[in-house]
Parts: structure tokens; sequence; C-alpha cells
């Protein structure tokens, strides 16, 4: 069915409508959009949003996601160490076996998961998320974000340089993630105050 439906670009067809007629191109992409099969046409004038909150994708979920990607790497990488793996036999060929190889520390880590979020919730009544932000997050933003931050910044990137090690690069990775959280706060209050 869908290979006999026959659907121009919405662009293509409102480039070919003119620019200057935008009602014709309305029109024709408002008649190749009732060319759709129904559940299709139904996802894209109503979509589903508000089911996976995106508000940890930005600067506030840095920190967290940092430590989690630390934590994840640390423990996958000990218990690959230690040898616990589904080992397969020779005649198995090793694009299967590889296959197996992640199964137990993924197992592992995603029950180690669940058990860390089982337990934030229930003692507490928050998550793993929300507790890094406001532990540990917001105070670093403020550090960073002070007179007294922005002097111990410029300061201590000098004073590595001065024991041989890139200053830049020492603080620049860890002062980063605190500065990228801050400048999206910012964008945040200027969109909120219709600054243009």
């Amino acid at each position: 069915m869908l290979q006999n439906l026959s659907i121009d670009n919405p662009l293509k067809a409102a480039l070919t409508a003119g620019i200057n007629n935008g009602a014709m191109s309305g029109k024709v992409v408002t008649e190749n959009i009732d060319k759709l099969p129904h559940a299709l046409q139904a996802f894209l004038e109503s979509p589903v949003t508000g089911v996976i909150n995106t508000k940890w994708m930005g600067g506030d979920g840095m920190i967290a996601a940092i430590i989690v990607g630390l934590l994840v790497g640390w423990i996958y990488t000990m218990i690959m160490k230690a040898g616990w793996t589904i080992k397969m036999s020779a005649q198995v060929p090793p694009a299967v076996s590889n296959q197996f190889t992640a199964m137990i520390p993924s197992g592992v880590i995603l029950t180690g998961s669940m058990l860390i979020y089982g337990g934030f919730n229930a003692f507490a009544h928050t998550d793993f998320l929300n507790w890094i932000y406001n532990t540990l997050q917001i105070p670093l933003q403020g550090i960073s974000d002070s007179f007294g931050g922005a002097i111990a910044i410029g300061f201590l990137i000098p004073f590595f340089w001065f024991f041989g090690v890139h200053g830049g690069l020492i603080m620049g990775s860890l002062v980063a993630p605190m500065l990228q959280a801050n400048t999206a706060d910012n964008a945040d209050y200027l969109l909120k105050a219709n600054f243009h």
C-alpha cells in the first residue's frame, strides 16, 4: 500500500507553488497530508509529547551524566576483568559468542541502577538525578558563578602551568560542565524574559 502511495515532498511542493503564493503551498501540503494513511495522519496531527522527561538532557543533567558515565564504565571494566561473562563452546562462531560477552555486566549494571532508583524513591522520595542536581550541581554552579570562583579558576590555570601541567585542559575539564550548565540557565532566563 505504501509503495503505491504517491506523496510529494511538502517542501518541494511549496517551492514549485511559488514563494509568494503561501495559500497555494499550504493547500498543496494539506492535499499531500490527506493522502497519508489515517494512523500516520493521526500521529502527525496530534503527536504524543511529554512522555520522556527531557529536563535532564541539557545543562541540568550534566554533572549526573558525568558521574553515571564514569560509574558505568568503571563497573563494566571491573566485571569484565573479573571474568564474569558467558563462555560459549569453541564451535560457536566468534560473532555469536561476542554477543553474549556483555550480557552479565549489562544485567548487573541495569539491576544496580534499578535498585538505586528504588532506594532513592523509597527513602529520599526523589530520584538519583534530582539528588545529584540538588546536592552537587547547584552548589558547584554557585561556586563557579561567583567572584571567588572566577578568581580561583583564573589562578589555578597558571598555577598548574607552573608545575608543567596543561592548566587549561585540567581546569577546562573540571569547570566546563558547570559553566555550560550556567550558560543553559542564562539562556532559559533570557527566553523567559522574552529578550530579543
